[in-house]
């Protein structure tokens, strides 16, 4: 299973995506919107097992976002369903984007991710998905605002687990229905 677009491929992940995906993670700029991520090539495969189960049991998720021209994997893009725990947002589904820096500015990130979210309402039925970011993202909060999100502000959060003062911790959350 995959999904196409004039310039992306969004497929299921490989094990000779690990080195490329670690790489991706190595970049200040991408790094500096997440708290975590994997460090090294076992916990990359380890991850990419969690992604298989998840698509396994929910029949969606967070793909590899390979561009079509020159078959390089630029990013990660999908929906996954965010249930239990202590998530301020949980049940939902939640759209996910990350990608190579040196692709930003080129409308990959909402190219895949509209792709992803249209897979969702129109082969899953997900009657709504949700994103949300660090209130300080405007990058990733317009690229909610071209796939056709709407800024929920009654539903803005502190990520769990981020300190009172980490830079990270004040989400906002957009959404979009099908």
């Amino acid at each position: 299973m995959r999904l196409e677009t004039d310039r992306l491929l969004l497929r299921r992940w490989t094990p000779r995506d690990a080195l490329p995906f670690i790489d991706m993670h190595a970049h200040d700029d991408v790094m500096a919107w997440l708290w975590h991520r994997p460090r090294d090539v076992d916990e990359v495969l380890a991850y990419f097992a969690v992604l298989e189960t998840h698509f396994e049991s929910e029949g969606f998720g967070l793909w590899a976002v390979e561009r079509r021209a020159d078959r390089q994997l630029i990013g990660m893009s999908g929906l996954r369903r965010v249930v239990g725990g202590d998530h301020p947002m949980a049940p939902c589904a939640e759209m996910v984007w990350r990608q190579r820096r040196d692709v930003w500015g080129h409308g990959y990130a909402a190219e895949a991710a509209d792709a992803a979210v249209r897979d969702g309402f129109e082969r899953i039925g997900l009657p709504q998905v949700m994103a949300w970011t660090a209130a300080s993202n405007q990058r990733s909060q317009g690229v909610m605002r071209r796939i056709g999100m709407v800024r929920q502000e009654a539903l803005d959060f502190d990520q769990p687990g981020l300190a009172d003062a980490h830079p990270l911790r004040r989400q906002v959350v957009f959404t979009r229905s099908a």
